[in-house]
């Protein structure tokens, strides 16, 4: 059940490391809950992260350290004023190990076991043949969780974003997640008929699990969060938090467990990297590896395309944005604007090949192929534009905000920050519009210590405010 604070950071923490064989190790007086011994732990996750990991500072002056093989079960479970968690590790290795007199102090990393079972599972192979001819971006990337990850039986949830186009490939020896990935690198999402295909799929863990989705998926989903939805982890629904940075209430401390600690802004302002990585303009060319001479690639091709040129400009309004507002490309000065509209850069993709193709059957598309795979694979040039964009622009206003603990917010969704100008005006403080709003969780570092833990995030937001 949850914690009645008295600090904005109290939280009840307890700690088991299971064995293999599913006994627990103890203390000299029997006990398994081991927090006593426990100074630190950082628990993190991100949309960048494909899974869960822990570090764990230990001090130890029982002598636990000489049981411990490094390959342990480390169970964790915290209760907050605001929500209840509860963690699986996996430990891989022991660091940092010093002795002072009789105590030792070392530090145990984890990942989650998920992590480690993909390291030692392989495909190779046909899709067709792998996935029984299910080709889709949902198909696949269950399968793999459920079949070669979990053996056939799940043991987390996870949310999966279907594409609108299907998938044969040949797999060579690829680890399992490096088969998600290969898929997320190529599916387009699933959009109403007319409109500009996009892309930019992305896998993650968090606490609720695993998720394949697009960031403009993502973005749909944080604006449809509210305040009196609560969260469904095995729906994969998260409740809206809202923090405000403000003076705390120094005689009841309890009520700013939705305070700010902490704000900063990393990275704030940076064209000329965005300029030189061509985050605003570039261009994107698709070839065949295999077969060069025949590639659009090459000028001796009957085939032979140019670059495909992309601006921020023109992909703008194609994308999902996070409480609509003023494309970033738009806000410097117009000398400035001129230097990051003009391409930096260019993007290669790999053509598909088309071993896959039924021999004697043409489709009514290009080259013999039918027409949705011919749409999907000829847009190539743009997807790849898009989805660079996509990422880089998710990343237009970031923050790293420190909160008091809370396992309730999750890598991926949504959050509300409201924010006041450094400088009051008539005695007030006013919203700073700019940094204050609706921002998508990047990545969280759940922080614990000597009974404490704070939540600190990462940020993106992909838009200006039309009048900050």
């Amino acid at each position: 059940m949850t914690l009645q604070r008295e600090k904005t950071g109290d939280v009840n923490f307890n700690l088991k490391i299971q064995e293999e064989g599913g006994s627990f190790i103890t203390n000299p007086e029997g006990a398994t809950d081991l927090s006593d011994l426990c100074r630190a732990v950082e628990i993190i996750e991100g949309i960048n992260n494909t899974a869960m990991r822990a570090h764990i500072v230990f001090e130890d002056s029982a002598g636990l350290i000489h049981s411990l093989r490094g390959t342990e079960i480390w169970i964790m479970t915290f209760s907050t004023a605001l929500s209840d968690a509860a963690y699986r590790f996996r430990a891989y290795a022991i660091e940092s190990r010093a002795r002072s007199g009789n105590t030792e102090s070392f530090m145990v990393q984890c990942v989650s076991e998920e992590y480690l079972i993909n390291e030692t599972t392989n495909i190779f192979g046909s899709s067709t043949q792998l996935f029984d001819k299910k080709t889709t971006s949902k198909d696949i990337v269950e399968t793999i969780l459920g079949q070669y990850i979990y053996g056939g039986g799940l043991s987390k949830n996870f949310f999966v974003e279907d594409s609108q186009n299907d998938h044969k490939f040949l797999a060579c020896n690829w680890r399992a997640f490096d088969t998600i990935y290969w898929v997320a690198n190529r599916s387009v999402r699933k959009t109403s008929s007319g409109t500009s295909p996009q892309n930019g799929f992305l896998f993650w863990e968090n606490l609720m699990g695993f998720h394949f989705k697009s960031i403009d998926e993502m973005i749909d989903k944080a604006e449809e969060q509210d305040y009196d939805t609560k969260s469904k982890q095995d729906k994969g629904n998260a409740r809206l938090y809202r923090y405000v940075y403000e003076p705390k209430k120094t005689e009841s401390e309890e009520s700013d467990e939705q305070k700010i600690e902490s704000i900063i802004f990393p990275d704030d302002r940076n064209y000329l990297k965005g300029l030189r990585n061509g985050c605003w303009a570039g261009f994107s060319q698709v070839f065949d590896p295999t077969k060069l001479n025949d590639s659009i690639l090459s000028g001796e091709s009957t085939n032979f395309l140019p670059p495909y040129q992309y601006q921020m400009n023109e992909m703008w309004n194609k994308m999902s944005h996070l409480s609509p507002g003023t494309n970033p490309a738009e806000s410097y000065t117009p000398n400035i604007k001129g230097l990051t509209e003009t391409p930096r850069r260019i993007k290669y993709e790999f053509a598909p090949h088309h071993i896959f193709d039924a021999k004697g059957e043409k489709g009514s598309g290009k080259d013999g192929r039918n027409e949705s795979e011919d749409k999907t694979y000829g847009d190539l040039p743009f997807l790849q534009a898009y989805k660079y964009l996509r990422i880089e622009s998710l990343k237009t206003v970031r923050l790293l905000v420190t909160v008091p603990g809370n396992f309730d917010l999750y890598s991926g969704y949504g959050v509300e920050i409201s924010i006041p100008k450094t400088k009051p005006r008539k005695d007030k403080y006013e919203v700073d519009k700019k940094y204050s709003g609706r921002y998508i969780i990047g990545g969280l570092r759940h922080k614990y210590s000597e009974g404490s833990v704070y939540t600190e995030m990462l940020l993106y937001r992909d838009s200006l405010p039309d009048k900050p």
